[in-house]
């Protein structure tokens, strides 16, 4: 009878060995990627591909920076450890830049580009003043030229009589001083703030230092350089501020939970069999299961996802405990065999239940992998490929290294108390399920709130505290701009700035920035040195009064100006103005702008919506109205699976397969009725895990009903170790990996009690 199963044999090793082998490929060629960005949850509902793409490029930009503020009442001490920070993190490979000292910013390149392209750079105020009256901005002009308070230099008055320069740079210092009160202070950037000073360390982290999968990366290294500093220092403040902070905290609070819950999962279950078998054997056989499905899970996520996200190894830890049911229906199978039947007739006679099992808990999680989320993907194929697994393990595997003295006789003394007939217990089940239901119905509402996804340390929030009050209010709304080319997406950019400046001025916003409030738009430019022409008529007396050459200085003016490109911007300009640039992308140009709404994020998003070729982001709140959404798409798909799988039972047991239905019914209702009662909002991460309990729940009914030897017991280690695994889950920090786990632990629960009385109480 075992050559009926070598197929299932040769399927086993052709399996695994595909999925194990594409793992080494990906591990080999270093293309192993982990992610704890929780925002690349979101769906990108409405958005363009080229959009998608650029908003992607602009925020692994800012994801990659980190802000350091070093504290203390005296500054020169302050920036003495500011020093000794620059001097250890600058000899590791963990930063591709990062800047202490500003003596590298070269003023004689600023200047010479303002001088170059000063009558397209005319500030608003400038470009107004000479249009209303060109002779009193001369008047003006001359007046600040001499001055005894211009302490401006005066020797470009040959080219720029009109002393326009100084204007221009003016300005822009307001303007970036508008942007952060951090300004230069002995060769550093420096703000006090409440007698503190701060001196700033900013940085760009390697993709090294970024790669969360490694084992030590570089926002470890920073702490400890900060922490000696701080030992070294009494009353010394150092906060830390960016991205790649959070993302290394919630790695390593990721990692402690996958290792305490997979430990405490498989610990747990051991202990079970060791005590209620007494077989090390079994438990060893239990394991081999375990490891092929979860080596299988992870291989196939890490073959097909080029990023795996940190909550899918969470996620899949429930694997563990779903991944030994089949084993124990075989072990189990496998005790209570006929004289005549070896394993592989053991497995024969399980393979009905067991296919039936297997096709209903993956026609939940491929359902699943329609869903716009990645993580949720992954956690699908993760499961679907564990389950697999686990059925080929069962099927193919275990029949081949079964033997007489792997069973424990004591198992088969227990005995499961069950109702002697189903029929007249089901139907009161069903009712109290449907009258608890009706009870909490009022109490059900789906609601999403994006920020129970991660809660960071109070050393964090106070270090992010800290950044806030001392550099202004930190921005978490910006806008994506889409232009055919560079100048159309800057004039596209300067109509949506127009309008965020009018939101500005009447309190709306507080502030925002965009590549426009330093190098105008190009129609803006044209207009500027439109106007800038009408200084043509003056030259003649104001060259007289300052004695220059009046031919230098008209020269620029009789000769149309080139339209500024951002390939015309200084290097250390565009540096600044680099982060606002994804550039170009498909064919398109594509701009960025950060937004400071505070309030006015309606007032924004309507702003944006009103100009041609602008997306507005605001994923802290957005994605709580996306996930809203989604939810009742997944209940839809809920209701898609319920469908689907009473086809499934009725082809496999006809009539019965009504009966069966009768099993997820009192399911859900209970869970519903649960979450009513407790108040709990239906959410998208309960709602997936009210799709798998439709999978996993009927399993128990369907070996109940559809067994002569009624196996009551394999019932009640595969509930047993299937609750270990997704009870362990409850103990997640995660909101999302504790709502799921809660959500199934219920669930699974009241399928086991139906199957109890569904089942019959003899041949236990």
């Amino acid at each position: 009878m075992k050559k009926n199963f070598f197929p299932f044999s040769l399927v086993f090793i052709l399996y695994h060995a595909v999925l194990i082998s594409g793992l080494l490929y990906v591990v080999l060629s270093g293309k192993l990627s982990v992610t704890t960005d929780f925002m690349a949850l979101l769906p990108t509902n409405g958005i363009s591909e080229g959009v998608s793409r650029a908003e992607k490029k602009f925020v692994a930009k800012q994801n990659a920076e980190v802000t350091i503020l070093i504290g203390y009442p005296d500054f020169a001490v302050a920036k003495s450890n500011a020093e000794k920070m620059y001097e250890a993190l600058i000899a590791d490979d963990i930063f591709t830049r990062l800047d202490l000292f500003n003596a590298d910013i070269d003023p004689a390149a600023f200047s010479s580009f303002f001088s170059k392209y000063r009558y397209q750079l005319l500030p608003e105020t400038v470009r107004d003043e000479i249009s209303r009256d060109p002779l009193e901005f001369q008047q003006n002009s001359l007046a600040a030229i001499f001055s005894p308070l211009t302490f401006q230099p005066l020797e470009n008055l040959e080219s720029d009589p009109f002393f326009i320069d100084n204007t221009i740079f003016t300005d822009f210092i307001q303007k970036a001083g508008g942007m952060t009160p951090v300004m230069p202070k002995e060769g550093v950037l420096a703000v006090e703030h409440s007698g503190i000073w701060y001196v700033l360390l900013q940085g760009t982290l390697s993709e090294k230092a970024l790669d969360i999968s490694r084992t030590k990366g570089g926002i470890d290294t920073i702490y400890a350089v900060g922490d000696q500093l701080e030992r070294e220092t009494a009353d010394l403040s150092i906060s830390y501020s960016g991205f790649p902070f959070h993302s290394y905290e919630s790695a390593s609070n990721a990692q402690k939970e996958i290792t305490v819950i997979s430990t405490v999962s498989i610990a747990l279950i051991i202990i079970l069999f060791l005590v209620l078998l007494k077989n090390l054997y079994v438990v060893g056989l239990f394991l081999i299961g375990i490891f092929f499905s979860i080596l299988s899970a992870f291989s196939a996520v890490i073959i097909c996802f080029p990023d795996v996200h940190i909550l899918t190894m969470i996620f899949g830890t429930s694997l563990i405990g779903t991944s030994i049911d089949y084993a124990v229906h075989y072990y189990l199978g496998y005790a209570k065999r006929n004289r005549n039947e070896n394993g592989a007739a053991v497995a024969h006679r399980l393979s009905k239940n067991l296919s039936v099992s297997l096709i209903s808990t993956v026609l939940c999680y491929v359902l699943i992998l329609f869903s716009p989320y990645d993580i949720l993907r992954q956690v699908a194929l993760f499961s679907v490929a564990g389950l697999i697994s686990s059925f080929l393990t069962v099927m193919g595997f275990f029949p081949l290294i079964s033997y007489p003295s792997m069973v424990s006789q004591t198992a088969l003394a227990w005995k499961i108390p069950c109702a002697k007939n189903h029929k007249s217990l089901l139907l009161p089940l069903l009712g109290i399920a449907a009258a608890l239901f009706v009870f909490a119905a009022g109490n059900l509402r789906i609601h999403n709130n994006i920020l129970s996804l991660y809660q960071m340390s109070d050393r964090l929030l106070e270090s992010e505290k800290t950044a806030g009050t001392v550099l202004g209010v930190m921005s978490s709304t910006y806008a994506i701009i889409e232009g055919e080319n560079e100048f159309d997406a800057r004039e596209k950019e300067y109509t949506f700035a127009q309008a965020l400046q009018e939101l500005r001025d009447c309190g709306s916003i507080e502030n925002y920035l965009s590549v426009s409030s330093f190098v105008p738009a190009p129609s803006v430019q044209k207009a500027n040195f439109a106007v800038s022409q009408k200084l043509l008529p003056l030259l003649d007396e104001q060259c007289r009064i300052l004695g220059t050459d009046r031919n230098a200085a008209a020269a620029p003016l009789l000769k149309e100006q080139a339209v500024i490109g951002f390939s015309d911007i200084p290097e250390q300009f565009s540096k600044l103005l680099g982060r606002l640039v994804p550039g170009e992308s498909d064919g398109k140009y594509y701009l960025a702008v950060l937004i400071f709404a505070g309030s006015g994020s309606e007032q924004v998003r309507q702003a944006a919506a009103e100009c041609e070729g602008v997306t507005y982001f605001q994923k802290s709140s957005d994605v709580s109205r996306q996930l809203d959404e989604l939810t009742f798409i997944i209940l839809k798909i809920f209701a898609a699976a319920f469908v689907l799988i009473i086809i499934l039972l009725l082809g496999a047991f006809k009539k019965r397969g009504i009966y069966f239905a009768l099993a997820p019914v009192i399911t859900i209702l209970t869970v519903f009725a649960v979450v009513g009662m407790l108040n709990v909002s239906i959410d998208f991460f309960f709602s997936v895990g009210l799709l798998l309990v439709i999978g996993l729940g009927l399993d128990y009914m369907v070996f109940a009903g559809n067994s002569k030897k009624k196996p009551m017991l394999a019932i009640t280690l595969s509930y047993i170790t299937t609750a270990l695994s997704f009870g362990s889950l409850m103990l997640s920090s995660f909101q999302p990996v504790h709502i799921f786990g809660v959500t199934v632990f219920i669930g699974i629960s009241a399928a086991f009690v139906t199957a109890l009385c569904a089942g019959n109480s003899e041949a236990q």
